[in-house]
């Protein structure tokens, strides 16, 4: 099987899921999913107002939005592309 999860957190947003909340709970609900259980852990994470994550975004922004993506950059090799700063 061939995935494509990507996720871009901050430091802070990092350091709040390992240190603020505990995600077992999560996790183990989410582990009697078939497939999808990186998907669905970030995107809760994420969208999910209650949880407060820093830097995470309210689900209003996804119902107004065209975007199907918030970020992403996908490089799957180093051969031909070579990125400069932005």
């Amino acid at each position: 099987a061939v995935g494509d999860m990507e996720v871009m957190l901050s430091r802070v947003a990092v350091n709040f899921i390992f240190d603020q909340i505990d995600i077992f709970p999560l996790l183990n609900q989410l582990s009697g999913l078939r497939y999808g259980h990186d998907e669905e852990l970030y995107a809760t994470l994420m969208t999910t107002p209650e949880i407060g994550l820093p830097g995470g975004f309210h689900p209003k922004c996804l119902n107004n939005s065209k975007p199907q993506h918030i970020t992403r950059l996908t490089q799957w090799s180093t051969q031909y592309y070579k990125f400069e700063k932005f």
